[in-house]
């Protein structure tokens, strides 16, 4: 997919903050609770800031790697299947062979 030119992000950025502005005018309340981090004090910011940050870095130390061996084991599992019947499997005996081997 071809990277947006910088006139075409700056459309999209004007629909997003025109939908923004039309959803927050029509539910008030509800642009009142998603804005929470607006309101926190500069230690509480701090706080929310380095945390998010900790969660980003858990996420990316722990789960992306495990995600990659799972979907690298499934690539390797869909081989052998594809090896052992000569052919690229169907949905339906892939989903099938899964569910055997559990």
């Amino acid at each position: 997919m071809a990277e947006p030119t910088p006139g075409q992000k700056r459309e999209r950025l004007a629909v997003l903050y025109a939908l923004s502005v039309i959803a927050g005018a029509a539910f008030p309340r509800g642009a009142y609770l998603l804005l929470w981090p607006s309101r926190l004090g500069p230690r509480a910011t701090l706080l929310y800031l380095a945390a998010r940050f900790a969660e980003g870095m858990v996420v990316r130390a722990f789960l992306v790697p495990r995600l990659l061996r799972w979907g690298e084991r499934m690539q390797a599992e869909r081989a052998a299947l594809t090896d052992s019947l000569g052919r690229e499997p169907t949905d339906d005996e892939w989903h099938d062979w899964l569910d055997g081997r559990a």
